[in-house]
């Protein structure tokens, strides 16, 4: 499911920036598949990068009101697998590709990615393995704030073509692998 980003410009250059990667995109592109002129599109957006800050800004919120939603499981291991389930769907949209693009060339957007992931949806993670180790179902061997992190960080590997190509693995075989990894380290 697509965002919505309540506007007709922002929902195009979105979807030029998914297609093409934010580079590729010029401010006359989007003007055009808008059909607005481009004077009119920098009246309302001063240039490319206020385009990706307010996509970005726009973006993460919704993401963060989703996880949050993610909670009153009857388990802690079914919480678990939304969290992980939601964090592959998240990470499927930031290719490695994306992300450096973001990480070097939108710095505010790259900090919203960031606070997102640590502020979001890390804690998440964490609130489960605390939640899951209280009930019982975890192992209390382990430190829930490395442990939190690098299953977050392990699922950004997995959407990594350079580590697993499409030709070679299907996202699904690699998140299904991943996930009872997971599973396997922390349940008793």
């Amino acid at each position: 499911m697509e965002t919505d980003f309540g506007n007709k410009i922002l929902n195009i250059s979105a979807k030029l920036f998914r297609e093409r990667g934010f580079e590729a995109v010029t401010m006359n592109d989007i003007s055009k598949n808008a059909n607005v002129s481009e004077n009119y599109l920098k009246e309302n957006y001063q240039d490319k990068e206020t385009i990706v800050n307010e996509l970005a800004s726009i973006f993460f919120k919704a993401q963060e009101k989703y996880c949050n939603s993610i909670q009153n499981y009857s388990s802690a291991k079914k919480e678990f697998i939304q969290i992980i389930e939601y964090c592959s769907g998240f990470y499927a949209k930031f290719t490695p590709f994306l992300s450096v693009e973001i990480k070097n060339n939108y710095p505010k957007a790259w900090i919203l990615f960031l606070s997102h992931k640590n502020e979001v949806i890390i804690k998440k993670v964490k609130i489960n393995l605390e939640r899951g180790i209280k009930d019982g179902v975890y192992r209390e061997i382990f430190d829930v704030d490395i442990t939190a992190k690098l299953c977050v960080e392990q699922l950004q590997h997995a959407f990594n073509q350079l580590i697993f190509p499409l030709k070679d693995y299907s996202k699904k075989e690699v998140f299904n692998v991943l996930l009872k990894n997971q599973l396997y380290s922390i349940c008793k």
